[in-house]
């Protein structure tokens, strides 16, 4: 066992060096070297439409396609446009124990205190500090948001949204570069953004999420080093601005990063992906209704994907390289992160049952973990699969307990993924 350790240890050391040989050792004449994410490369401009699409022309011609498109003044129809003024919040009824998650710095880190106030203290203050609501829409104020026409569909409306969420700053704000595991429909009340995208299927490979545990970058947004991230001197992007009154479609796992200007408000709302090719078109509305609102919809809860054997799929898809392979120690890298070599001096279990996975996907026993061996695992493979990584997480939070670590507090670590997703996962426990 120490022996295969460190073999395995020697492996990825060369692996490091090969890849650094790979690009060169002098990318800094490239154009977009330690210019804000989105600059140097080619890009594209996101399709533009005047209006909220059927479910139907929606779902066929930009969910299953995975195309972006920003839907211009549409969010005009929702009460919200017109209403939501800081003076209309201010007089409304919050309960009593009503509180929200506020972050304190408006350039995203996944490290960054947050804190939680009632609504109404946020309200009064954000103007004159780096604090920014990213919580959901609290309840007393979902009756004035209108549901996106294309998502008045009985079985997303009552069972199949994920979650929503509230974006509220007083502009200048910046996200990580980063994925995420569901569908995304964002509309803005206030203000203007800017989005920037990656399609993960032509450049997914380029763009370095090097935190695998939440499924984003650690680059700097606003000065992306190109020898530390040499793929994306090869990337091309695209690019949609939107201002007060559009929506615009993120597409399932594209890769994004955004940027708040102004006073800002927007909510979005996120749905499974996978139910988009199982979705009844008579079950949705056409005409669109203004009056079906968020009061009316149920969320899940992002617990309810994490463990969803076609959620675990997609997820271990993203530990494939440009090869469309992985080999063990690539496998372990990113499931264990910076402490794999602790990790598995410490617990021998989380070794075998992280082999024990390997062997499940590995059908040809080639030890070489393929696209479509992943494509081709069973429901019941992945759904053993979860539970391994089930107990893994739980000795990886023991492992951290033990030393006393919190891993929140350590920025510089690439903590383990063992079935995480981005920060937003982390919002809410339950609606």
């Amino acid at each position: 066992m120490i022996k295969r350790r460190m073999e395995l240890s020697w492996i990825l050391v060369c692996s490091i060096m090969l890849a650094e040989l790979t690009y060169g050792n002098d990318l800094t004449k490239e154009p977009g070297h330690l210019k804000p994410f989105g600059d140097g490369g080619p890009s594209h401009a996101v399709e533009e439409i005047d209006y909220f699409p059927t479910a139907k022309e929606f779902f066929e011609n930009y969910v299953k396609t995975a195309k972006p498109v920003k839907m211009k003044g549409v969010a005009k129809m929702s009460p919200a446009f017109e209403k939501w003024t800081d003076d209309y919040f201010l007089a409304q009824d919050e309960p009593s124990d009503h509180v929200v998650s506020v972050e304190t710095k408006k350039k995203e880190s996944r490290q960054q205190k947050v804190e939680s106030m009632p609504f109404k203290t946020f309200v009064k203050m954000y103007n004159n500090t780096e604090h920014y609501m990213v919580d959901a829409v609290p309840k007393f104020l979902r009756k004035d948001i209108m549901i996106p026409c294309p998502l008045q569909c009985e079985q997303l409306v009552h069972g199949e949204f994920v979650d929503n969420v509230m974006w509220y700053s007083s502009g200048g704000t910046k996200s990580v570069v980063h994925t995420d595991s569901v569908e995304n429909i964002n509309c803005l009340f206030r203000g203007d953004k800017s989005l920037v995208y990656v399609d993960p299927a032509l450049y997914g490979d380029k763009v370095d999420l090097d935190r695998i545990e939440g499924s984003y970058s650690s680059m700097d947004v606003d000065s992306v080093d190109y020898s530390k991230f040499p793929g994306m001197a090869e990337v091309e992007f695209y690019r949609a601005d939107i201002t007060a009154g559009d929506c615009l479609y993120i597409p399932y796992q594209w890769i994004h990063q955004v940027r708040s200007y102004g006073s800002n408000l927007a909510v979005n709302i996120w749905w499974k992906h996978h139910l988009s090719q199982e979705l009844d078109y008579s079950s949705c509305t056409d005409p669109c209704e203004p009056g079906m609102t968020l009061q009316e919809a149920h969320f899940k809860g992002f617990e309810d994907i994490m463990h969803d054997p076609e959620e675990v799929r997609d997820h271990f898809k993203k530990f494939l390289g440009s090869s469309g392979e992985t080999d063990i120690t690539t496998l372990l890298e990113k499931l264990l992160g910076g402490e794999m070599g602790n990790l598995m001096q410490e617990n021998e279990e989380i070794f075998e049952d992280l082999e024990e996975i390997f062997s499940l996907l590995d059908a040809n026993k080639d030890a070489i973990v393929t696209k479509d061996e992943i494509d081709t695992a069973t429901r019941e493979v992945w759904l053993e699969i979860g539970e391994i990584l089930q107990a893994i997480e739980e000795d990886v939070e023991k492992f951290y307990g033990e030393k006393e670590i919190d891993i929140d507090d350590e920025e510089e670590k690439s903590e383990p993924y063992v079935g995480g997703d981005s920060d937003e996962m982390d919002l809410h426990d339950e609606l």
